[in-house]
This record gives structure tokens, C-alpha cells and sequence, in this order.
């Protein structure tokens, strides 16, 4: 579906004739930080008026459904659980539904995540810091909940060795699966500021058990089978918004989506630039088929 063209005036009918379905990534698309941006809201309500049904799709695991929809609400984007599909959802769907697992979660994340695993009808391990032990005998005699039967890793502002040594302690176990939520490797940051994502919590987690996570949000097959298959979202008919090449635009060639890239966020347009030049088939597979500055410009075409 790529054909990494800037959107404008002269093209953005043909952009978006023949679909019925958006699916916006949130963090560097509608707000940054606390901040949303400049006529985000608008771009919405107008793409709606346009009979497009919208979802908001991310792979933030640290609010529930009902807490982005009450987030987006006072935002003035007017969502509803129904309209939301994060990571953390997908997650516990993916557990309940396609691994058949009903016993207790070993959960390296949030309360947003732990809430939506508690929703789908499992207990949980607790969330927070974990003690630090000063010897590595401390380390070996920590103690293992039995009840455990799958580790799932989200955003942890708590990640610690601590926390590290148990979730390897209880993955030791094969038979216990590793998922994880995301594997982004940085949050959206201002100030030129790199602050490690779930993917780096993940990776040294990988690494220190020697096991391989299966992972649920974008752009992998579990987020796009709620999308297609729960919200009946016919792929050939949704556009894909987003400020991620290696997520949110490759979800959508994954799936023969059409994508819109706003470089509000985390791409920027050199990025683009090499992708296009790069001979790799895999940088191929990160197009977009459009690009633009922000939903402010989206909002300046959409009459």
C-alpha cells in the first residue's frame, strides 16, 4: 500500500475515497505529554462527519479502556470504551482466549495493565517496587508464587533487578509462557530525552532467561486480529494514523492497510527519506502510503 507521498490538497480525496475505518495511535499523534496537538480534535470530528468510524489504538499498557476513554473525553475527542483497543486489552485477550490460560498472572507492569488482566478474569500478581536483596544467596532463596501459570510485561516504572531476578525465577519454569504487552524501545520524550520503553524492560528479561516473549500490540497478529475480527474492520477499507514507522505503519502493510504518517512524533522526515533510498526490503515494509506534518495540517485539508 506504500506510496510515501505527502498529503495535500490535490491528493487528500483520493487518500481517503473508498474507506470507513481510522485507526489512531495516540501518544505523538493527538497529544504530546500533557499537551494535545493543535487541531487534533478537529481532524477527528471531521473525519467522522466523513461517516468514519474511528478507533483509538496504542500500545500504552498503563490505562485501561475505560481510562483512555475517559482521557480522551476531557480532551474533546469523545470516545467510548468500545472505541479503544490498547495493548493491555489485547494482552489479556490474547492469554484468555488463544492460550486458554485461566490461573494467576506474574505481572511486570502497571495498574492499567493489571486492571484489564483482573477484567478478563484473572488474579495477579501484586504491582510495585520489589525489595532489593544485597546477596546474590538472597537472590536464589527468593521466594516463588506456585500459583503462577504466565509472565506478562508491560511499562514497569518499578522495573528493578529485584523484579528482574523473580520474573526469571518464574520462567525458569518452561512450561510458563513470557508475553509481553509491547516491545517498544523508547516513550515519546521532550527534550531530546531517551527514556527506555517496555521494549527494554523486555529485552533484559529475554536476556536474562533465555526465553523469547510473544508479543501482542503493534504491529504483531494479536492486536490485528482484535481489529479485524473483533471490530469487523475490513483492512482494505482503514486508514492507519501514526508517529511510528516499526509500529504503527508496519501493522498497516502488515495487513494491506492504507497509513498516515504525522511526524508530530517520533519519525521524523529524514527518516522517510532513508527508508526510501535504502535497497532493504525490510525498510520497504515501513512506508507509509502518506505523510504529513501533524493532524493540525490534516485538519487545514479536511474542509
Amino acid at each position: 500500500m506504500a506510496k510515501c507521498t505527502e498529503l495535500s490538497k490535490d491528493n487528500i480525496e483520493e487518500a481517503l475515497i473508498g474507506l470507513d475505518t481510522v485507526l489512531t495511535d495516540c501518544d505523538g499523534v493527538l497529544w504530546n505529554g500533557p499537551d494535545v496537538i493543535p487541531g487534533a480534535v478537529e481532524a477527528i470530528r471531521k473525519l467522522r462527519k466523513r461517516n468514519k468510524k474511528v478507533y483509538f489504538v496504542t500500545n500504552n499498557s498503563t490505562r485501561t479502556r475505560d481510562e483512555y476513554a475517559e482521557k480522551l473525553t476531557k480532551l474533546g475527542f469523545e470516545a467510548g470504551r468500545e472505541d479503544i483497543i490498547c495493548s493491555a486489552y489485547v494482552t489479556a485477550q490474547y492469554i484468555r482466549h488463544q492460550l486458554g490460560i485461566r490461573g494467576k498472572i506474574f505481572v511486570v507492569g502497571s495498574y492499567g495493565l493489571q486492571k484489564e488482566l483482573n477484567n478478563a478474569g484473572f488474579d495477579t500478581s501484586p504491582i510495585g517496587p520489589d525489595p532489593l536483596q544485597d546477596s546474590s544467596c538472597d537472590w536464589t532463596d527468593m521466594p516463588l508464587d506456585p500459583d503462577i501459570t504466565a509472565v506478562v510485561v508491560g511499562f514497569d516504572p518499578h522495573f528493578s533487578y529485584a523484579k528482574m531476578v523473580r520474573t526469571c525465577g518464574h520462567l525458569s519454569k518452561t512450561q510458563i509462557p513470557l508475553i509481553a504487552t509491547n516491545d517498544d524501545p523508547a516513550l515519546p520524550a521532550k527534550n531530546d530525552r531517551i527514556v527506555p520503553g517496555t521494549g527494554a524492560i523486555l529485552h533484559a528479561i529475554e536476556v536474562g532467561s533465555g526465553r523469547k516473549a510473544f508479543v501482542c500490540g503493534k504491529p504483531y497478529e494479536p492486536i490485528l486480529k482484535v481489529i479485524i475480527e473483533r471490530k469487523n474492520v475490513d483492512p482494505s477499507k482503514a486508514l492507519v494514523i501514526g508517529d511510528r514507522l516499526e509500529t504503527d505503519i508496519a501493522m498497516a502493510n502488515l495487513s494491506n492497510m492504507n497509513s498516515l504518517l504525522v511526524l508530530s512524533g517520533c519519525a521524523a522526515l529524514d527518516d522517510v527519506y532513508q527508508l526510501q533510498s535504502s535497497v532493504d526490503a525490510k525498510d520497504k515494509g515501513l512506508l507509509p502510503s502518506f505523510y504529513i506534518k501533524s493532524l493540525s495540517s490534516l485538519n487545514a485539508l479536511l474542509p
